[in-house]
């Protein structure tokens, strides 16, 4: 297991609620958060934060956690909408998060995290933490990386407010990017920088379908149920590799 993976496992493990999963926006379920930290992510030259700009999204590939793709193999894109404020989406983290980056280390998969922050226009939220959260997020990702935005994301739900109640404020989301050494982001996180392509990439969501949260796509297609997610991946990649 090279250092990036178990860095990241070490992250989603810290998730340790487990119920049914159902969309946001439906009923509300209890979830539990616990503070964690994590070694520093320096970020590579080559790693150039343009996937949000282009595409709305921010990919986790086998490269960033040290795997190897076989040659001739295009790994199965594996795309989450989610929301930080979604207890829904926590709940999935925990349940199939580590399994899913095991996936990409293994040069299986392409991990696309796709934010759908809606729960603040429909009273999730009373101090925007959804939009808060995600152009935090962005900001980490911006200054060091993929891999480094994919620690944070797991940080985040694993602290993740009750649904309706106002989250951490933006110092305390630079504080907590700065547990992990993911610092330099201050004047992004303040000036909300990312917040009308976090609006533009909600709307994206909605044009192709998405109307809650978690929403996943393998493959291009939409899952009925996100829970198949890894038996759906699974099948991609048999499929890609025949």
């Amino acid at each position: 297991m090279t250092d990036a993976r178990r860095r990241l496992l070490a992250l989603i493990a810290a998730l340790a609620t487990l119920f049914a999963l159902a969309a946001c926006g439906d009923d509300e379920h209890d979830e539990t958060s616990s503070d964690d930290s994590s070694e520093s992510v320096e970020k590579d030259d080559d790693d150039d934060p343009a996937d949000f700009e282009d595409d709305w999204h921010v990919a986790l590939t086998p490269d960033d956690l040290g795997g190897e793709v076989a040659p001739g193999y295009e790994p199965v894109v594996v795309e989450l909408y989610e929301d930080f404020q979604c207890p829904h989406c926590a709940l999935f983290e925990e349940e199939y998060g580590e399994q899913l980056v095991d996936m990409v280390a293994a040069g299986e998969i392409e991990l696309r995290y796709r934010p759908f922050s809606f729960l603040d226009d429909v009273g999730g939220s009373p101090n925007d933490y959804s939009k808060r959260a995600t152009n935090a997020a962005i900001c980490v990702y911006e200054e060091h990386g993929a891999e480094a935005y994919a620690q944070f994301h797991a940080l985040l739900f694993s602290r993740q407010p009750a649904e309706g109640t106002p989250g951490p404020e933006d110092d305390e989301l630079i504080a907590a990017a700065a547990s992990l050494e993911f610092d330099g982001i201050d004047d992004c996180v303040n000036g909300q920088t990312y917040f009308d392509r976090i609006e533009d990439a909600k709307d994206d969501g909605v044009d192709r379908g998405v109307t809650g949260t978690p929403t996943v796509y393998v493959d291009g297609e939409m899952l009925t149920d996100p829970a198949d997610v890894v038996d759906e991946a699974e099948d991609a990649v048999a499929d890609a590799q025949d």
